[in-house]
């Protein structure tokens, strides 16, 4: 994964973290939970972000089982998903051995809301959307 698709990850999940997204700007909102699967299984470890067709963004992570929950603007969101592994484990981190170098669980063209083909119509009392990515 290039360096500018990291750095692009991690605003946005700084950006979400602080409460950058549509809540406090006046877009209904609704439920949205689901599981995010690859490769026969769920996808551990990750951030899903939506994007409504305003541009406004909201995202959340997603632990092992793969599964998420949030809210979402009422309406079309494109969504994106990651999940970045780092290549140096838990004991070696902060070592200054090697530089830490990120790699995507699940095929790049998923890290970008224009190239991932997943979009979602999110209903006024909530949606589920189980996302099943492909290679």
């Amino acid at each position: 994964m290039s360096i500018v698709r990291l750095f692009v990850c991690a605003a946005l999940c700084v950006a979400m973290a602080v409460g950058c997204g549509p809540q406090g700007r006046g877009l209904p909102m609704a439920k949205v939970k689901g599981t995010v699967k690859y490769a026969g299984g769920n996808v551990p470890d990750g951030q899903i972000n939506f994007q409504h067709s305003t541009g406004e963004m909201t995202g959340t992570k997603f632990g092992a089982d793969g599964k998420y929950e949030l809210d979402v603007a009422v309406g079309k969101n494109k969504v994106m998903v990651t999940s970045l592994v780092s290549n140096q484990g838990e004991s070696s981190k902060g070592s200054g051995k090697q530089m830490e170098v990120f790699t995507n669980r699940v095929p790049d063209k998923y890290s970008n809301f224009d190239s991932s083909g997943l979009e979602v119509d999110v209903a006024k009392d909530g949606s589920t959307y189980d996302v099943t990515l492909t290679k």
